[in-house]
């Protein structure tokens, strides 16, 4: 996947794992980063268990974890804006409502959400089985 300019990717810091059950056994989330290293209106890019992805802190306090790319033509989202709860692809404008993932001009396509966890100021994402979205062409 290509590298936008000046881009720093962090890793995720370690993983949790939760049993309830011996025959249940819940989503690995990975720690990547606390709140006070991502603040409301910023979107940094991280790697979790090797899948790249976007951490948005919206204006309105609300953490979603969101595919790299944009499903339009596979230019990197960290190069867009973060406006309200609007992400926006700078390469053809493309906007992308981060609470659901649908967009929002054009419509018709949407972009993959990744589960967040926040517990004691700490951000987890899980990253299993979900796959980024392409738009039709």
């Amino acid at each position: 996947m290509p590298y936008a300019q000046n881009e720093r990717i962090f890793p995720a810091v370690e993983e949790s794992r939760s049993v309830t059950s011996m025959a249940t056994v819940e989503p690995i989330y990975h720690k990547v980063c606390s709140l006070d290293d991502l603040w409301s209106g910023e979107m940094a890019v991280f790697e979790v268990a090797g899948v790249k992805l976007l951490l948005c802190h919206t204006e309105s306090e609300l953490i979603r974890a969101v595919q790299y790319i944009c499903p339009h033509q596979s230019f990197p989202l960290s190069e867009g804006e973060l406006a309200g709860d609007t992400l926006i692809c700078t390469k053809h404008m493309w906007e992308f409502d981060v609470k659901s993932g649908c967009s929002v001009n054009p419509t018709g396509s949407e972009v993959a959400l990744y589960p967040v966890k926040v517990v004691d100021e700490e951000v987890f994402v899980c990253v299993e089985g979900v796959e980024p979205k392409y738009a039709r062409p």
